[in-house]
């Protein structure tokens, strides 16, 4: 099997020639071996993420300086609403589902309200934690 060579900087563990800090490796910079499969996954990481080097191996560490940095906490704010909104939608036939047996039947309401309680539950803990992700965002 190939093996190629990985350059990082050995204070920070950062890889050169790559996000975030783009650290230009040289023929002395320390290097790890890599097969062609451990290499291709360091061209892309999540932001707030980079790859290192730590204890001689490749590993997705943590990118702390940005993970502080007021952008990442708005990005991942918005994330978190959007997810939430969606699990919102998904269950709205719930709320409908609801509303009709109250309608025609109060019995079948009741029984409803039973079988529905935890995701009446989520939901509203859902509403609750976007509107505190709203308000952080002003």
């Amino acid at each position: 099997m190939e093996k190629f060579k990985v350059y990082f900087d050995t204070k920070s563990g950062y890889l050169c020639d790559r996000y975030p800090k783009d650290i230009k490796a040289s023929e002395s910079s320390p290097f790890i071996e890599v097969s062609e499969e451990e290499l291709e996954k360091t061209y892309s990481c999540p932001y707030g993420k980079f790859w290192g080097v730590k204890n001689k191996r490749l590993e997705m560490l943590e990118d702390v300086e940005t993970q502080n940095s007021s952008e990442y906490k708005r990005i991942k704010a918005e994330e978190e609403i959007y997810s939430l909104k969606d699990y919102l939608s998904s269950t709205d036939y719930v709320v409908s589902k609801l509303n009709e047996a109250r309608i025609v039947d109060d019995q079948e309401f009741e029984k409803l309200k039973i079988e529905y309680a935890e995701i009446l539950k989520n939901r509203k803990e859902a509403r609750a934690r976007i509107n505190e992700l709203e308000g952080e965002l002003l």
